[in-house]
């Protein structure tokens, strides 16, 4: 995708080709030119959590991905530009971003972070199934050149199988276990552990943290999992089962290619049921491969 970090981009503002896939935990950017190709990395955010600070984000990468490549303020004006940012929902929040960027770039386009997946995945064309499960989480499908898609709304009324509603789904089991409401397990009295196993230390942490500070505690149950805890393998299976649903409410059928993304991609391969985790491709390229292609279709301003 990209070629050796650090080299200066030409300026053949035709050619200059910029991608950022924005995550809610990282952000990354890279520039494709004549003379190659740069990409950088840098804290991530969501819109719908915070618009100020994924703009804030995404405007730092950007500035990151100048500096190294050597690109000036109207070569970067002048890039066709796409932006994939989780968090963006419809129109309006495209729009918000593409204002809150006005002053930087002048050929770009937003889309949520899904466009941008499902086109490194699947490649500019071909029939697929993609489940996204990282902070947070959406399934989609492409079929005959239409793109549907299941959830992304977000942790407070959504993103199932999420790292983040892993994390979450695990402070509240552990509650459930300190009521007589579920059974302990080895996760559990780990999870206690990292909060003095005082309950109220527990809620006081998840009054204020963010989707991405529940996903800190997605590891711990992907750890516990592959050591049989019981409980661990309690809240995958939800997991599982909402994307199995999701999978086949987007018309999922045997013999279709299925793509995991995300962190929790190969965790939930061992989670699925066989009929689904059978079908599991690697895919054709990332996110930011597909926030490329897609900033290479975009006509670039003269």
């Amino acid at each position: 995708m990209t070629g050796a970090a650090g080299q200066r981009i030409g300026m053949e503002r035709a050619r200059l080709i910029i991608g950022v896939d924005s995550g809610g935990t990282l952000c990354r950017a890279a520039v494709n030119g004549p003379s190659g190709g740069v990409e950088v990395a840098g804290a991530g955010c969501n819109w719908t959590t915070d618009p100020t600070r994924t703009a804030k984000a995404i405007r730092a990468v950007l500035m990151s991905l100048a500096a190294k490549a050597g690109i000036g303020s109207t070569d970067l004006r002048e890039a066709a530009v796409h932006i994939g940012a989780a968090g963006i929902v419809n129109e309006r929040d495209a729009g918000g971003l593409r204002h809150a960027l006005a002053d930087m770039l002048g050929n770009v386009t937003v889309t949520d972070d899904l466009d941008c997946t499902v086109a490194g995945a699947l490649g500019q064309t071909g029939d697929g199934f993609v489940a996204g499960l990282g902070t947070g989480s959406f399934l989609a499908a492409r079929q005959a050149g239409s793109l549907r898609r299941v959830g992304g709304w977000g942790l407070v009324l959504g993103d199932e199988a999420s790292g983040a509603w892993l994390g979450r789904a695990l402070l509240a089991r552990a509650l459930h276990v300190r009521d007589a409401l579920a059974d302990p397990s080895p996760l559990i009295a780990r999870a206690m552990d990292r909060f003095g196993n005082d309950p109220a230390e527990v809620v006081r942490f998840a009054a204020t943290a963010t989707p991405t500070d529940f996903a800190t505690l997605a590891p711990m149950v992907a750890e516990a999992f592959d050591a049989g805890d019981p409980a661990a393998a309690d809240l995958l299976n939800v997991g599982a089962g909402w994307i199995e649903r999701g999978l086949h409410a987007l018309g999922w059928q045997p013999g279709a290619r299925l793509c995991l993304l995300g962190g929790l991609g190969p965790l939930y391969a061992r989670a699925l049921p066989s009929h689904l985790s059978d079908a599991v491709v690697p895919p054709l390229g990332t996110a930011l491969d597909g926030a490329l292609s897609l900033a290479q279709a975009r006509p670039v301003a003269p």
